[in-house]
């Protein structure tokens, strides 16, 4: 949320197109965001964030915190959804896509998370393991649709933070723009929209890490 809101002011539009509960749109709002937009494919999920945003606004008492508006809409199809589609319409995106890192994933009080009985071998743990059976097709589905919207629906500079998931010995060792061009989503330099920022490699295990990406989008690629 940091790096999306650098640079913007507290009337600028922040935006998770995978917002779940809405947690990093509440950290948006402690940092000053007002103009909050959240969008999830279950409503459910979204149920407690009211209160939870009013409950962080009584702890810290000088300042209200604005309530994200939600909105049910799924990323992989952004054209029936406005926010999604609505073009040069956002400052900042903020997104933790779905690839199920091992955080529970509540719906009606119940952790949903497809159950996994294989292992990876290196971590020695036994029991009962969440991560997705079909945690590949989760995860380049969903993060190429939301540069497709970060395109699109980012102003001039607008920014866009998600997280790449990392796994096996040979993604470890890769630069972010070799796991990029690796997994299909880089595109050719002279038609780039969005620009790569930063990147962090946030190590978990000796075989699982996530990059933190922050890339802007590029003037010269305005959409109208």
């Amino acid at each position: 949320a940091n790096l999306a809101l650098a640079g913007t002011d507290a009337g600028q539009r922040v935006m998770d197109p995978c917002c779940g509960s809405g947690s990093l749109l509440l950290y948006a709002a402690a940092l000053g965001a007002r103009d909050l937009i959240g969008v999830d494919s279950f409503a459910s999920v979204w149920e407690s964030a009211e209160d939870e945003f009013k409950r962080h606004t009584s702890m810290i008492g000088k300042r209200k915190f604005s309530s994200p508006t939600f909105f049910q809409g799924d990323v992989l199809d952004p054209t029936s959804t406005d926010c999604l589609y609505e073009a040069n319409s956002c400052d900042a995106i903020v997104v933790d896509p779905p690839y199920n890192i091992g955080a529970p994933v509540l719906l009606a009080g119940q952790d949903v998370r497809p159950i996994n009985h294989h292992h990876d071998e290196d971590d020695g743990k036994k029991g009962v393991s969440y991560l997705a059976e079909t945690i590949n097709n989760v995860e380049y589905d969903t993060i190429p649709s939301i540069l497709t919207i970060a395109r699109r629906v980012l102003v001039d500079g607008g920014r866009l933070v998600f997280f790449i998931p990392v796994r096996g010995e040979e993604e470890m060792n890769m630069t972010l723009k070799q796991l990029l061009v690796k997994k299909g989503w880089q595109i050719s330099e002279s038609d780039e929209q969005l620009q790569i920022l930063f990147g962090r490699l946030q190590r978990f295990t000796p075989t699982f890490a996530r990059w933190l990406v922050c890339m802007a989008k590029s003037s010269a690629n305005d959409i109208h």
